[in-house]
């Protein structure tokens, strides 16, 4: 599997063989995503607290290891949740958690999701240093939304 070819942003390329070098290598998780689990658990409820989920379809881009849907599982908030990252392999990793859930390895860039979202979230997923990297952070945000 691998994310369709872009020309959209060529760092791109860099960003994700970073991430799937992560999910390859760490240990755990947390070091995969490079995230504290109380920081990212923060996150998400603060989130969830705010919004009404149930019942709700949720884009989740730069999915990670699948963290967030955990959290909706764990809180048993029934939603229409979507993973989308730029990593094969964190997508691979996702999977392998929650063979139930959906997760695509997509770059967001060139992508057309399968359906309108009530919700679009990122969580931390600005994180990398690559030439370019400031292209990147005024893309994503405009095209997930």
């Amino acid at each position: 599997m691998s994310i369709p070819e872009s020309n959209s942003i060529e760092p791109l390329r860099e960003v994700q063989s970073y991430w799937d070098k992560k999910a390859i290598e760490e240990a755990s998780d947390c070091q995969r995503i490079e995230s504290g689990r109380r920081a990212q658990l923060m996150r998400f409820e603060n989130f969830v607290i705010h919004h009404e989920l149930a019942g709700a379809s949720i884009l989740d881009v730069g999915c990670g290891v699948g963290d967030f849907y955990a959290h909706l599982e764990r809180r048993q908030i029934a939603s229409g949740y979507f993973g989308a990252d730029l990593s094969v392999k964190m997508v691979e990793r996702c999977r392998e958690r929650f063979p139930a859930g959906r997760f695509e390895a997509v770059n967001i860039l060139d992508w057309t999701p399968p359906e309108p979202f009530d919700y679009t979230v990122a969580f931390a997923i600005h994180n990398v240093r690559v030439d370019g990297g400031d292209k990147i952070l005024r893309e994503v945000p405009r095209r997930q939304f």
